[in-house]
């Protein structure tokens, strides 16, 4: 009887380890694609900022000239 007590508590074990080893690959997995996607979009971010860089020094220059074409009037 003792047998069956220990093949049941090696499978209990086994079967702790096995979900233990799932949850470990998952994490690693979920880690791996936030790195990508930070990696991926951080050019993307860098180029947004400066495109809205670009156009806010464009409607600056065209405010300052505009207003330098009123007050000479």
């Amino acid at each position: 009887m003792s047998n069956g007590t220990t093949d049941l508590s090696a499978g209990i074990n086994n079967l702790a380890s096995t979900a233990a080893k799932l949850f470990q690959q998952q994490a690693e997995m979920l880690t791996g694609v936030l790195s990508n996607a930070t990696q991926l979009i951080g050019p993307f971010g860098q180029a947004s900022l400066d495109a809205a860089n670009s156009i806010l020094s464009a409607a600056s220059q065209a405010l300052q000239t505009i207003s330098a074409a009123i007050v000479k009037k």
